[in-house]
């Protein structure tokens, strides 16, 4: 017998939350209609802070909650699968930036959610797809680079000298292989990228809107396919084969 549920479920409550977070963090950016004059005078400025608020609480907890979600399983990453369209915009924020590219990179990799997320490229691709194509492309020290990994090598670095103990040398060590434990932005980009371009195959929509980024994608990655590039050498191998 199938039980009769009369309330939402916690993940609706986590995916309501990512759409409210979205419909507020595009209006910051004021990419929504905007109100008419009649009505501007409603809106204060304790409504900003009160959105700010929220934003700063809300989408570091909706998106670690659904990136827990999808890693379970392929069923519990598919009843995901429609915050999609509110994540990615989020992408555009430095704050949230990493955190993001982690969730989609894990959509990327199952099969309902990565097919969801061409679709929903192919239908807006600006700026989603410009968002992640430019996530490829920079090759900045922050964007290529682990989170953090400059701070963890300097305290590394501190570590070591003339008189240092062998436990002060095996903490140093520890520190630098934490640091390169994570991923960086370039990674998990590069990963979901070659993962929706596989998914987007069957897309002639996607197709289509993807060829537009073609020529910096070939070239941003064609750059990294280095033998001594051993951390992005097989992605971008692996996503240039896709495009």
């Amino acid at each position: 017998k199938v039980e009769e549920v009369l309330e939402p479920s916690r993940l609706d409550d986590a995916l309501r939350d990512t759409e409210r977070c979205a419909v507020l963090w595009k209006k910051r950016q004021g990419k929504v209609v905007p109100l008419r004059e009649e009505m501007q005078h409603m809106a204060t400025d304790s409504d900003d802070k009160e959105a700010d608020a929220f934003l700063r609480v809300a989408v570091p907890r909706a998106v670690a909650v659904l990136h827990v979600f999808a890693s379970s399983s392929d069923h519990h990453c598919a009843l995901t699968a429609p915050a999609v369209r509110h994540v990615w915009p989020l992408l555009s924020s430095g704050e949230w930036r990493h955190a993001v590219l982690e969730l989609l990179l894990e959509w990327s990799q199952r099969t309902i959610s990565a097919r969801a997320m061409a679709e929903f490229a192919s239908r807006y691709p600006e700026p989603h797809l410009r968002l992640l194509v430019d996530a490829v492309a920079n090759e900045s020290k922050e964007n290529m680079l682990p989170p953090g990994f400059e701070e963890r090598a300097q305290r590394a670095a501190q570590r070591f000298g003339p008189s240092s103990a062998s436990t002060a040398l095996d903490g140093a060590l520890d520190e630098m292989l934490a640091g390169l434990s994570n991923s960086s932005a370039a990674e998990l980009a590069v990963s979901t990228l070659g993962n929706v371009a596989l998914a987007g195959q069957s897309l002639p929509a996607f197709r289509e809107k993807m060829a537009a980024f073609r020529e910096t994608l070939v070239a941003a990655l064609a750059r990294q396919v280095k033998p001594s590039n051993w951390r992005l050498c097989g992605r971008s191998a692996g996503a240039l084969w896709h495009f």
